[in-house]
């Protein structure tokens, strides 16, 4: 067995082949060219390898495979030159390639726009005109087709492993992490090029002294789309029997100085219009040194389950909704200065309708229920930023960014509880005002001072009704037929840090970060009972929490790095003290010093590959939430409260093994070892009963995790195809109480993928993939195997240079008692009317017509049995028109 194991790594590690392409760059006078990048492209068009000429004009590429490849040279104010090859011996010298100069007009443009280029060689650059494949609505359908990209179903874009963190506008950054709002209205025939960044910054002054690690796209426009009004239109509509409707308009105007986009959608499709917003309204822009953030994570949890959301499905599957969209956002660019401001309103509604059996075993007690559920929820989001960015002179910036927004949710759910029927009507707010600045002094061209501050102000409150019958059961009173419940909960958050950063040379630097963090949380709640008529009120035991929470937080972060030869070394020692109070229904006051040291180390050889090794101590603080004393009712029959009654901070470790060998995005081999203790943590004291549960928050047992993985990908040339076999397994050992049974789970899983894709320059290519995933939930009590199966087709024609036809396929098995198969079959049919900017689409989705989905969750002492309905068969006829 070990024999054979060794003979298949072998295998794949031997067949990447390495070769060597040389070359000299010069301009058309005979001078030789740095800082010229050599993108070299395999036969489906992603990058295989990439280079840079050095001083003296001279390139060279390593480690690629033989074939047929296309090669690109490119420099700023210089015409392209891009060839295709057959590479068919290991060494190959491609002599000299001489650039010629733009013409003086072009050249105009490119040094006018020019004035801070913070790109040079981190960026990758794309002409647009080469992906458009005929098919594309906006500008996502067209940054999908470049090399390496996907794009999931919340619109975020991938080049590889890595998520793009922003997309800019010609520079500028109108969306931020929300930047899906525009790649999904943005007119895709305005694009001229493509340009994907890597070490994306948002400050100049930093980019020069440290690298980000931060991706980023940006978008360069045909200048026919420069300085003019241009836009989109789609309108699509089924039958008047199906009734779903899609509308999406946008008017934008790009110029140097001024960019202004205007957006509207609707739809009744599937499409969930909130997902970029609630990007937009975190923007979480994370990079390798975030010294210009503080305080993400201090946003008011939700502390009640007034809606169940779908995570399995895309939402045209499953979200049976009626959505609205209206953005204003414009960029005005000074002479020192960039003042933005963004408006944004949208409304959702979303149902979700689902079936469900509950069958529970703690060897003590042992029930089954069924529930029939209908969620609905309705939202108005309102959002809006301003932000100023001030250069105060050449070495020297300040920023300030204003953020609000106020959302209102309104909830009417109904339920069929074991033959009773149950009835939810309620609503709940946040409102949130934040405001942040951000000083940065370049002092030289070696080190840099940031100084950010930042104050959050939040509210939200709850309140609904339900009327169940068990409310008398679980307070022995059969009066009781409602429950009203108001929750009052308010945030005041301060920040300000600060941070000296020296960087010693292009492989060593050094930072010191300090600050302090103070919030201060209150918490009221209260419930009470009905009669059946709501004539009188019920006062109710252990139903009221008046919780004060006050943290004050002071952190250094001393962190070093250091590169030699292939090596690097990157220690980092977070110092933080934790100053606690809790008042009014608790009395706790509590002072800690943390230290939480973090060490990676890896070693890097283009032939060898890269191995990196990590550990992390991590301190868990514990939020407010898992400190009110009585009851609080979540929804769906559950109450919960807390048992804790002083202040709680938690240790475990991490360790990251990773190996990774790769000759591009289509050839490599990946492998990655997460291994995760923790010794204590803030889990339940849960106790069931047949209608009811009550989860107490206690102390128990911390959990252990292991989490090896391998991937292995390979483009097979007498196919065209990409080859990926993923595979990785899971082991997770974590502690619980229920019904005062101690119970220590063991839960493992072992899944193994492929994934095939075509690279034909013919009428027709192919996707397909699979997942087998095999699933094993232990404990003293229930022994649960299950296993699910999801895979999937899909088939694109290029019916001709007009038209094109996708055909998808997808089938699913989620294991478990009673599963049965589910199968979906799609069509996607495109054609753009010669010499015109229209095109007409038809999308049927769902012509199998399958009206609901099994699928199971299993936990330590129960498992669920789900049944979810579809949206129905339904094709969506419409139009397209760019102007």
């Amino acid at each position: 067995m070990n024999k054979s194991f060794y003979i298949i790594i072998f295998f794949l590690l031997s067949s990447i082949v390495y070769s060597q392409i040389t070359g000299i760059v010069k301009d058309d006078k005979g001078v030789l060219l740095p800082n010229v990048n050599i993108i070299l492209l395999d036969s489906i068009q992603e990058i295989e390898a990439f280079a840079i000429s050095d001083k003296n004009g001279e390139f060279k590429i390593d480690d690629f495979l033989l074939g047929n490849k296309t090669i690109q040279i490119k420099r700023a104010t210089f015409q392209t030159i891009e060839e295709d090859l057959i590479i068919d011996r290991k060494s190959i010298d491609l002599g000299e390639f001489v650039l010629i100069k733009e013409d003086a007009i072009a050249l105009k443009e490119v040094i006018v726009k020019a004035e801070y280029n913070p790109y040079k060689k981190d960026t990758a650059e794309f002409d647009a005109s080469k992906y458009r494949t005929g098919k594309e609505m906006n500008v996502e359908d067209l940054i999908k087709n470049i090399p390496g990209a996907t794009v999931d179903k919340d619109g975020r874009i991938k080049i590889g492993k890595k998520e793009v963190q922003s997309v800019l506008v010609e520079g500028d950054d109108l969306f931020n992490n929300g930047y899906s709002i525009l790649t999904q209205a943005m007119n895709d025939q305005s694009v001229a090029k493509i340009q994907v960044i890597n070490n994306h910054t948002k400050n100049k002054l930093t980019k020069d002294i440290y690298d980000t690690d931060a991706l980023a796209i940006n978008l360069i426009l045909d200048d026919k789309a420069k300085n003019k009004w241009n836009g989109s239109a789609t309108l699509a509509s089924t039958s008047y029997v199906e009734n779903r409707h899609q509308v999406r308009l946008n008017l934008m105007n790009f110029s140097k100085k001024r960019k202004f986009v205007s957006i509207f959608n609707y739809n009744t499709i599937g499409f969930d219009e909130m997902k970029g917003v609630n990007y937009l309204i975190k923007n979480q822009f994370t990079s390798a040194y975030n010294f210009d953030l503080i305080g993400t994570n201090n946003t008011l949890p939700n502390l009640v389950n007034l809606y169940q959301d779908n995570y399995l499905f895309e939402d045209n599957r499953t979200n049976f909704n009626n959505d609205k969209i209206g953005v204003i956002n414009a960029i005005n660019n000074f002479k020192s200065s960039k003042l933005h401001i963004l408006g944004l309103y949208n409304r959702i509604e979303k149902n979700n309708y689902i079936d469900e059996i509950e069958s529970y075993n703690d060897n003590t007690i042992q029930f089954t229920n069924t529930q029939k559920s209908h969620w609905n929820k309705k939202i108005d989001n309102y959002f809006t930023k301003v932000e100023w960015n001030k250069e105060l002179n050449s070495t020297s910036n300040f920023t300030i960014v204003n953020r609000s927004y106020y959302l209102k949710e309104i909830n009417e759910n109904t339920f069929l509880f074991n033959s009773n029927d149950i009835s939810l009507k309620g609503n709940n707010a946040t409102t949130s005002l934040e405001t942040q600045g951000i000083y940065t002094n370049k002092i030289d061209s070696a080190r840099l001072i940031t100084v950010v501050a930042k104050h959050l102000f939040e509210n939200r409150p709850y309140q609904f009704v339900e009327s169940n019958p068990i409310f008398g059961e679980v307070y022995s009173d059969s009066q009781i037929s409602h429950l009203n419940q108001e929750i009052d909960n308010k945030q005041n958050y301060l920040g300000l840090k600060g941070t000296y950063f020296h960087k010693l040379s292009d492989k060593e630097n050094y930072y010191f970060t300090i600050g302090s963090e103070y919030q201060n949380i209150d918490l009221n709640s209260e419930f009470f009972g009905l009669n059946e008529d709501f004539s009188s009120q019920i006062a109710l035991d252990n139903a009221k929490n008046d919780l004060s929470f006050r943290q004050f937080k002071v952190f250094l972060e001393p962190a070093y790095l250091k590169e030699w030869k292939a090596f690097r070394l990157n220690l980092k020692l977070p110092i933080e003290y934790f100053s606690t109070s809790i008042a009014n229904d608790l009395d706790d006051k509590s002072n800690r010093l943390t230290l939480s040291p973090k060490v990676d180390f890896s070693y890097e050889k283009r032939k060898f590959g890269k191995i990196a090794l990590g550990y992390t101590y991590r301190v868990i603080p514990t939020s407010f939430e898992v400190y009110y004393q009585e009851m609080i009712y979540k929804g769906n029959r559950q109450f919960a409260k807390s048992n804790l009654s002083t202040y709680q901070l938690f240790g475990g470790s991490q360790v990251n093994l990773n190996y990774s060998r790769s000759k591009s995005l289509n050839n490599g081999i990946d492998f990655n070892l997460i291994y995760q203790i923790q010794d204590k943590n803030v889990g339940y004291n849960s106790i069931f009963q047949p209608n009811f549960s009550i989860n107490n928050n206690v102390l128990v047992e911390g959990s252990e995790m292991w989490m090896p993985s391998v991937s292995y990908k390979y483009f097979w040339i007498p196919i065209k195809s990409k080859i990926q076999i993923n595979t990785s397994y899971t082991s997770v050992k974590s502690s619980s109480i229920v019904n005062e049974n101690s119970i220590r789970n063991h839960f493992n899983s072992y899944t193994i993928g492929l994934e095939m894709k075509s690279g034909y320059s013919g009428i027709w290519n192919y996707e397909l993939g699979g997942k087998f995933s095999f699933n094993k939930n232990k404990n003293q009590f229930n022994s649960n195997d299950f296993r699910n199966i999801d895979a999937y087709a899909n088939v694109y024609f290029n019916l001709s240079k007009q038209t094109t036809l996708d055909v998808s396929y997808e089938f699913y098995n989620f294991g478990g008692q009673n599963q049965s198969s589910t199968n979906f079959l799609d069509l996607r049919l495109y054609h753009k009317i010669p010499n015109s900017k229209m095109k007409l689409f038809v999308l049927a989705n769902n012509l199998l017509n399958n009206k609901s989905i099994n699928r199971n969750m299993i936990t330590p002492i129960s498992e669920r049995f789900y049944t979810q309905r579809l949206l129905p068969l339904h094709i969506l006829l419409g139009f397209n028109f760019n102007f």
